[in-house]
């Protein structure tokens, strides 16, 4: 008799599958720059005013602990991504000032020009110093024309030329917060060229000096807006309003 012995084979087949997580990092940057204008000169300095923030996005993973007596494959885990989160802003950034113009130092006579649309029957134009110990800033050739008349200047002593040592036409308030004797007065050296001889130097230390003239508007009439202007040193801070 012949035995038949019959072997039976079985094969398992083990599908191993892995996920990859993608960890996304998103950035945003927020950037407020101020405006300038064109300059007569050959040579120009401009400067702005920029606040930027970066934001941070991380993801962490449970699943790829080390401590684990047996830890999932790299293609298994999502690590940690941190980024630093930095932000600048200039030092001459204040809350409620420089609607016109936020300006810091050092500035060579520089030309700055606007269009403003009259809401009021009496806007002011406004100008406010805020120097370090050794910062001058100058202003010189303010002006203040309606487009529709542009030969006509709205200001009084837009130069300075009517007056030495205190501008005339002109308030100036808030001297008191200036240290030492730094306040602002008209002068006749240093003073931009082909402006007359007078302009408008200030040197408020640590405080601020306000100078500051209204003029007739008509209510939806626009206004050519314009002003010399020099700055001494690193750390002084101009602004200019209208309102």
């Amino acid at each position: 008799m012949t035995k038949v012995t019959k072997t039976s084979s079985t094969s398992s087949t083990t599908v191993t599958t892995a996920t990859t997580i993608t960890t996304t990092t998103q950035t945003t940057t927020s950037t407020t720059s101020s405006s300038t204008s064109t300059s007569s000169s050959s040579t120009t300095s401009t400067s702005s005013t920029t606040a930027t923030t970066s934001t941070t996005s991380q993801t962490t993973s449970t699943s790829c602990n080390p401590l684990r007596k047996r830890p999932p494959p790299r293609s298994q885990c999502s690590f940690l991504i941190l980024l630093a989160t930095s932000t600048t802003v200039s030092k001459c950034a204040m809350s409620g000032l420089g609607s016109l113009l936020t300006q810091n130092g050092p500035t060579n006579w520089f030309q700055f020009s606007y269009t403003y649309l009259a809401t009021s029957t009496a806007p002011t134009l406004r100008f406010i110093f805020n120097n370090g110990p050794a910062d001058y800033s100058y202003l010189d050739a303010v002006s203040v024309t309606d487009n529709n008349n542009a030969s006509v200047e709205l200001l009084s002593n837009p130069s300075f030329e009517n007056s030495i040592p205190s501008p005339v036409s002109w308030t100036v308030t808030n001297s008191s917060t200036c240290q030492g004797s730094t306040q602002g007065l008209v002068t006749n050296s240093g003073c931009h060229s082909g402006s007359g001889s007078n302009c408008f130097l200030d040197h408020c230390k640590n405080g601020y000096e306000y100078i500051f003239q209204s003029f007739a508007a008509n209510i939806g009439d626009y206004y050519n807006v314009s002003f010399w202007v020099d700055q001494v040193g690193g750390a002084g801070c101009l602004y200019a309003d209208i309102f």
